[in-house]
């Protein structure tokens, strides 16, 4: 079972999933074969799981907008943390596998050193906090419970519900200026949901359960991650990428300066994701193929 199959990581499970998988997701009409289900509905998410009896669930849903996490705090409290929790307790109704879906957003950005899932975590935002509540609520609901934290995701775009991802936004706005600026100070690693999904499907397999964190290789700023996608357009003089710092674009939510998290977990366990640019560049010569 999959939860929000409809996002970037669902249409990756999509190719890698067994038939009869039950795909979800939180929206109030069904559409194509995904049925529609409000996670924060216990009774809701009971029926569905007790009737299929699933052997592994996928929780990829969650309330993302990270700046409108802060204006709708009960909203997004009711996504991220209830509806895991709600979940999380299904799951463990039937037996079932849970894995949980987190992010980089759980740490302030203060360490000098990638995060391990040791590490205590302290958000800056009320997204990452949602998101570190809903982990522990999953934990403590679930006893076959994996917490995979990630970052920076992107993915397949979605024919009926298009996804806006850091790649499509950088190549929509190059489109029409000549000139970017790009944050330069905010460091993480850009993760390739193909190879997200490949990861978390090699965990279900297991019954290591706990925190993991799972990313690709490699660390990269903004700008850096911009300029990589526009290599193309940047060689041609057809656009000029700018690096700013995060004081000339103030949001809502505050992001962490330094959110890179320590992969030696999972890559002791299965071998490390290939580096983020070598992911990246598949990610973009799939998008001429309609990836």
């Amino acid at each position: 079972m999959v939860t929000v199959s409809l996002g970037q990581l669902g249409q990756d499970l999509r190719t890698m999933l067994p038939k009869d998988t039950l795909w979800t997701d939180i929206r109030i009409e069904p559409r194509l074969d995904v049925q529609a289900l409000d996670i924060t509905d216990a009774t809701a998410v009971s029926s569905v799981v007790k009737t299929t009896y699933p052997d592994v669930i996928y929780h990829c849903a969650a309330y993302t907008n990270v700046n409108g996490a802060e204006s709708n705090q009960a909203a997004v409290r009711a996504v991220n943390v209830n509806g895991t929790r709600v979940v999380a307790e299904a799951a463990q109704a039937v037996g079932a596998t849970l894995i949980v879906l987190s992010t980089d957003y759980v740490f302030d950005g203060q360490s000098t050193r990638p995060y391990t899932e040791s590490d205590e975590p302290h958000s800056l935002s009320v997204y990452g906090q949602t998101k570190l509540d809903g982990e522990r609520a999953a934990l403590a609901s679930c006893d076959r419970t994996f917490v995979v934290r990630t970052a920076w995701l992107y993915g397949p775009s979605v024919t009926v519900a298009p996804v806006k991802n850091f790649p499509q936004t950088i190549q929509r706005l190059a489109i029409d200026r000549s000139e970017l600026s790009v944050i330069n100070d905010q460091i993480g690693s850009p993760t390739f949901t193909k190879d997200l999904a490949v990861a978390i499907v090699m965990l279900a397999q297991t019954d290591e359960y706990g925190i993991w964190h799972v990313t690709n290789s490699g660390q990269a700023t903004w700008y850096d991650f911009a300029c990589e996608v526009l290599r193309a357009e940047i060689e041609a003089g057809k656009v000029n990428v700018n690096p700013i710092p995060t004081s000339a674009y103030p949001t809502l939510a505050k992001r962490p300066q330094y959110s890179v998290l320590d992969t030696t977990k999972f890559s002791e366990a299965f071998g490390q994701l290939r580096p983020w640019k070598s992911a990246l560049a598949e990610y973009l010569v799939g998008q001429s193929s309609n990836y």
